[in-house]
């Protein structure tokens, strides 16, 4: 089968975007020039918005394609996107859409509007559409910054919405209003449909106001009849016919097109009584008169193809393959005869690929077709449609959208949800779940209880809705169907298991993270990555969780890897997100940064507010508070305009609180942990609401107020003779609050425990936390010499990889003098020789650094392999050009002269 398309992606990876809705419609080959009409929309586009309402057939459509092809003739500074601009300077930038019902969707309206505008203006930023992903989208923010983006470009801008009276959703209208209220400089609108806008009065103006062209102004005159009528079918008729046809018709040009057709076959009929009552009898008149002049092949053609929105020539051949009984020439001549008829048949594109009729005459073809054929042959004929769509969108997915719509009409269930099974993965990987949701809601019940593998997935669509609780308890109906376990594929047998891993992700529930992602990964088929990556992401989140930081990053480096290879929007952003915060955990910022920016690297942007969130974090530990500030609230602003992840929503707030509490800003920390508190109180995210309350109290501490942190310490169930090691953040602040209030043992004793633990797990950036709040503690407690040595050796385990805010929380803990004395002069040999000072031998590679660093921490060689993930050979390669460099011959020796020149450095990035 051929397949002639003229479907694209949307730039945000959306749901894809049929081009020919975005293309000037071509004029017609004989057509009569309006220059009276031509110069009031010149006129007209001086303003803000233009107005073109007026019925079905009177030619608003036809007189925009001529204006702008006039434009592009005459001035060659216009762009518009199926013309290419001749000159760049200060263009006028003609953006076209022609709309429909399913764009009463004010998401889908926008996101077209923004193809449409980007096509004209390549260098419109993507993410302007990234709150339209949102559940539910967020318009008012998409209008705002659209506003904002376009008062920021001297191009001038024309957006034409065309057959817009089909809008109907009244969100899409206040959005458009709100828009045109704010008048972005150089945009102006054209709203052309069968009705005036509701648009408020104050915009509209006046129905005579030059930004406003009706029926009345598009009607023909009889001049322009006579002009019609002589180009269209060569007839030359008396000015008492044409004035009598112009009464008859009122001049509407759809109707002054009906008569040419028909004095094209009899013009004798040419007089003034025949058009008597003709407006009256529209009808009639185009089935007795036009349809019936025309060949019984052609008569046959129309009807048949009527029930199609657009048409191309394989798609008609294979609807009017199964009837014979009418001997049928192929589509390509029938069509072109059709088109040089005037027929009412538009090309939708310069090479003639695609058509459609006009509405008018489509709607009367769909009542002439049941009349003529059968009650039943409309449902025939859209299910034979459906076939060819889903063929052909086996080579281009596109398709699919049209193969479902021609499926529901023909009260094909079974058809449809078996093609949104065959492609349903594929559309959840590119963050299609609002239509998925729609086009299950539209099947019933019964279909999707019979397909055990449809119906899990419409729980995992729920799932990524944010429909949570109801994802959960669909989940629990079909996965106790015994159907699904009497003869099911391993992929369905994998899924219910998959699913749960990835509920329970979202929940940190670690537990159930690992009992099904492990019950999924013995059920998985070989060569699967969507679910695969899911299940893998699950496990290295547990692992993560469970503290065992270098095991995790392992696997979920390998869920990245998965997730890119599967194209999955989500799973990228997931796996990336997790492993750049395990990246943090270790100390090993440059990595961080890379994962976090491989997070809508390709282009998407739905999950950009996840990337710059995690940027804001190695911003923040490289001691960048402004950049960290920005980006964050940045990030924050587009997760809630998307309605993200609260736990990541939370962890963003934490974030700010701490910026805002280093720069001595405790009142916006409170803001920032209020909100945060109040989002884990509603999610009964109990972990998160605990972490909250600490930091609340840890700034309370920084405050001075330790009575409300003393509160704290009582109601936060934290026993200190038997620490729960896995609230580490919480028994920091316990430990800071027992130090504070003259109980240093007691706040070592924890800190010891805190230090072993996240030195086990290879959590740098934590050892030197706890080591930095020892040092504290140990001069409350009288022994100077050893709080010297600690926060000097702290200092210089934060200065080897790079963590510049702990480096300057190291420099601002006031010791005694004796500790400033010890501190000063280990801090100031380290300053007077580089981590990477030259030897003998040359410097330390970045790699060699990393691995002297692990060296000094006291990792074996098998563990240094598995922290850095490289094999064992190559860490003896690397020790073995240590010591070379050094001057050294073992491991104690290495590690003394590092220490005292101020190498040690576990790792750069």
């Amino acid at each position: 089968m051929t397949i002639e398309h003229a479907i694209t992606a949307a730039p945000d990876r959306g749901a894809p975007v049929t081009m020919s809705k975005l293309s000037v419609p071509a004029t017609p080959l004989r057509i009569v020039l309006r220059p009276r009409l031509l110069q009031r929309l010149d006129t007209a586009c001086t303003g803000a918005l233009t107005i073109l309402s007026a019925p079905a057939g009177f030619g608003k459509t036809t007189l925009l394609a001529m204006w702008f092809a006039q434009k592009i003739q005459a001035d060659g500074r216009v762009k518009a996107p199926n013309h290419a601009a001749i000159d760049q300077a200060q263009p006028t930038a003609i953006a076209w859409l022609s709309l429909d019902a399913a764009d009463s969707d004010p998401a889908r309206f926008w996101r077209y509007v923004f193809v449409a505008l980007r096509r004209v203006l390549p260098d419109l930023p993507a993410d302007l559409a990234t709150p339209l992903r949102a559940t539910p989208p967020n318009i008012e923010r998409v209008v705002a910054e659209l506003t904002a983006t376009l008062a920021a470009r001297a191009a001038n801008v024309v957006l034409v919405l065309d057959d817009y009276h089909t809008i109907s959703e009244p969100a899409v209208h206040h959005s458009l209003a709100a828009l045109l209220e704010r008048g972005p400089p150089g945009l102006h609108v054209v709203i052309a449909g069968q009705s005036d806008p509701p648009l408020p009065p104050a915009l509209l103006g006046a129905r005579d106001q030059p930004g406003a062209i009706h029926a009345d102004d598009l009607r023909f005159n009889q001049a322009e009849i006579g002009l019609f009528l002589r180009q269209t079918i060569g007839l030359n008729i008396s000015a008492e016919t044409s004035a009598a046809l112009a009464a008859a018709t009122q001049g509407w040009p759809a109707a002054t097109q009906l008569a040419a057709l028909w004095l094209r076959a009899k013009p004798e009929a040419a007089n003034p009584a025949v058009f008597n009552q003709a407006e009256r009898y529209l009808l009639a008149f185009l089935a007795e008169k036009v349809i019936a002049h025309q060949s019984a092949e052609i008569q046959h053609f129309l009807l048949e193809s009527a029930i199609l929105d657009r048409m191309c020539p394989a798609l008609c051949d294979y609807l009017s393959a199964d009837t014979p009984a009418v001997a049928m020439r192929p589509a390509q001549e029938l069509l072109f005869e059709i088109e040089r008829n005037n027929l009412f048949l538009t090309s939708l594109e310069a090479d003639g690929r695609w058509y459609m009729y006009h509405p008018i005459f489509r709607d009367f073809l769909q009542q002439e077709l049941p009349r003529r054929q059968g009650p039943h042959a409309a449902v025939r004929l859209h299910r034979r449609a459906a076939a060819w769509f889903a063929a052909a969108s086996a080579d281009a997915p596109a398709l699919l959208e049209e193969a479902l719509h021609h499926a529901f009409a023909g009260h094909d269930n079974d058809v449809a949800a078996d093609l949104i099974l065959a492609h349903f993965d594929q559309l959840g990987a590119q963050g299609r779940i609002d239509q998925l949701i729609d086009w299950l809601n539209t099947l019933p019940e019964a279909i999707l209880s019979a397909r055990p593998a449809l119906g899990l997935r419409y729980t995992w669509v729920l799932f990524l809705h944010g429909r949570r609780e109801e994802a959960i308890r669909r989940l629990t109906v079909v996965a106790a169907d015994p159907a699904l376990h009497a003869d099911c594929d391993p992929l369905t047998a994998a899924l219910p298991y998959a699913i749960r891993a990835a509920i329970a992700t979202s929940y940190h529930n670690e537990a159930g993270m690992r009992h099904n992602a492990e019950q999924a990964a013995t059920l998985l088929p070989p060569g699967e990555t969507i679910w695969t990556a899911m299940v893998a992401i699950a496990q290295g989140v547990a692992q993560f969780i469970r503290g065992e930081t270098r095991s995790a990053a392992a696997v979920l480096h390998h869920a990245a890897d998965l997730s890119d290879r599967a194209a999955n929007s989500y799973s990228v952003m997931l796996s990336n997100w997790y492993l750049g915060r395990t990246y943090l955990e270790l100390g090993r910022l440059e990595d961080a940064a890379q994962a976090f920016q491989r997070i809508g690297a390709d282009g998407e942007t739905l999950y950009a507010g996840y990337r710059d969130i995690g940027l804001a974090a190695i911003a923040y530990e490289r001691d960048e508070p402004a950049g960290a500030q920005t980006l964050a609230r940045c990030g924050l602003d587009a997760l809630e305009a998307m309605a993200g992840e609260a736990r990541m929503i939370i962890f963003a707030r934490h974030l700010l609180a701490r910026i805002a509490s280093s720069d001595g800003d405790p009142s916006e920390a409170a803001v920032q942990l209020e909100q945060a508190e109040a989002l884990a109180r509603q999610g009964t995210m109990a972990e998160a609401l605990a972490a909250t309350r600490a930091m609340r109290a840890d700034n309370a501490i920084k405050s001075g107020d330790l009575a409300t942190a003393r509160a704290w310490a009582l109601t936060s169930g934290l026993d200190p003779d038997h620490p729960d090691l896995r609230r580490e953040h919480e028994l920091h602040t316990f430990a800071h609050l027992l130090m504070l209030r003259g109980r240093s043992e007691a706040a070592l004793d924890i800190l010891r425990l805190l230090r072993r633990t996240a030195a086990e797990q290879g959590r740098i950036p934590g050892v030197i936390s706890c080591d930095l709040l020892r040092a504290q503690a140990l001069a409350r407690a009288g022994k100077a010499a050893a709080a010297a040595e600690v926060q000097a050796a702290a200092r210089i385990q934060a200065h080897s990889i790079g963590h510049t805010r702990l480096i300057r929380a190291a420099d601002s803990i006031p010791p005694a003098a004796e500790i400033r004395a010890v501190g000063t002069h280990l801090s100031s040999r380290l300053d007077s020789n580089p981590p990477n000072r030259p030897t003998n031998q040359g410097p330390l590679s970045e790699r060699e650094a990393r691995v002297l660093g692990l060296l000094a921490a006291g990792r074996s060689n098998r563990e240094i392999a598995g922290d850095l993930i490289i094999s064992l050979n190559t860490v003896k390669t690397h020790i073995k050009r240590i010591y070379e460099k050094l001057q050294v011959n073992n491991r104690v020796a290495a590690v003394e002269k590092a220490r005292t020149l101020g190498m040690g450095r576990e790792n750069k990035g």
